[in-house]
């Protein structure tokens, strides 16, 4: 079982039909926008990309059967580990290459460094993949609203 680099995104969405494959951010059939500096406020949701490789297949869906499970972890510890459901990610098949499109909420966590795990079971083979990207949550932004002055 293998895969692709963890890419963290602003955001994942399917690539208009006429787009050329060479535009910035198309992978495929998908416009994946990176978040460059891996940088969320609290509540924002990470949204990972990546691609596995390698997996077994049903000989009567003809389909893989992976589990795939994302975990948060800070200071070296697994602060929630969030299993994979239709509300949480998308997997899309091509051929010998499945594309996991999550989308991960930072809850309520503290400013600080983190990692986001994504670990992937290929229920078929029982072969395992983990891998690990760095994240950083950021204070959220102050507002301050101008007080508007009173006409006399």
């Amino acid at each position: 079982l293998q895969s692709s680099t963890s890419i963290l995104a602003n955001n994942i969405d399917r690539a208009p039909e006429n787009i050329n494959s060479l535009e910035q951010y198309v992978i495929g059939d998908m416009r994946v926008v990176p978040n460059v500096k891996s940088e969320y406020i609290p509540g924002q949701n990470l949204v990972p990309y990546m691609q596995i490789y390698g997996m077994e297949f049903d000989q009567s869906t003809q389909n893989p059967s992976l589990e795939i499970e994302f975990a948060i972890k800070g200071g070296g510890k697994v602060l929630e580990t969030i299993p994979s459901s239709a509300e949480n990610s998308e997997l899309f098949y091509y051929g010998q290459r499945v594309v996991l499109a999550g989308r991960i909420s930072t809850g309520n966590l503290s400013p600080g460094n983190y990692q986001l795990e994504i670990k992937v079971l290929d229920k078929i083979s029982t072969n395992r993949l983990i891998t690990t990207t760095d994240f950083i949550v950021k204070e959220a932004p102050v507002v301050v609203l101008a007080e508007e002055e009173e006409e006399e």
